[in-house]
């Protein structure tokens, strides 16, 4: 892509560096076009424009903020009650090695797909549904990591085995897919997956209404 528009003189960025802007660019541009026939670009754009939502949503509460500094200057603190309930989630899973083990190796199902497209369209043959990666500052995004495994286990389970048997590979890497294949076929996971799918769901559900509430009471004291 970057030799192609080099090659004719062509601008790589527009006005706008926003993911699905008109005004964002050849480069861009082009990127928006692959996804639809690409899963794994898409599943990067994806990740940059919910990335950028956020940074907007950041700015608004930043101009909230200000605006309370304005009408009370020794406002300088706001608790958060959303990230206090994230901070008892992300300590929950540090304090025990078996919950470690399971989010690694669901990062690691993630990883060893995402590297290669020969297995990425393996799994999309046999799951039909991508598989995310998990984020530190986004706890959502550990929802959205456990679901295609609450969900498509059984896929993913076939996805391995096809990995092993038909793409050649380093022994390292054969070694690390037979012990996710052998971790995920395990009764462990299959009750980890289930527990954290739902203790997550319900944080991150009230998440969004605890959010919401404190905007909301935000912009009352602000009229």
């Amino acid at each position: 892509m970057t030799l192609f528009l080099t090659s004719r003189g062509l601008l790589f960025q527009g006005s706008s560096t926003k993911i699905g802007d008109v005004n964002n660019g050849n480069f861009l541009g082009i990127l928006e076009l692959l996804r639809r026939y690409d899963e794994i670009t898409r599943g990067h754009l994806a990740y940059v424009k919910e990335y950028q939502n956020e940074g907007e949503s950041m700015k608004e509460r930043t101009h909230y903020l200000s605006l309370i500094l304005e009408k009370n200057n020794i406002a300088f603190y706001s608790p958060c009650s959303a990230h206090s309930l994230n901070l008892v989630g992300v300590n929950a899973v540090k304090i025990n090695s078996r919950v470690k083990t399971f989010f690694g190796c669901v990062q690691s199902l993630f990883v060893s797909f995402s590297s290669s497209l020969a297995k990425w369209n393996i799994l999309s043959e046999e799951v039909g549904v991508s598989l995310e990666s998990q984020s530190e500052t986004r706890w959502s995004s550990r929802v959205s990591a456990i679901r295609p495994i609450v969900k498509h286990l059984p896929g993913i389970l076939k996805s391995l085995n096809r990995v092993l048997t038909e793409i050649n590979m380093p022994d390292k890497i054969y070694s690390k897919i037979m012990a996710l294949k052998k971790y995920f076929s395990s009764f462990e996971c299959i009750a980890m997956a289930r527990f954290w799918f739902k203790v997550l769901s319900s944080i991150n559900e009230r998440n969004i209404i605890i959010f919401s509430l404190e905007v909301y009471h935000w912009k009352l004291k602000l009229i």
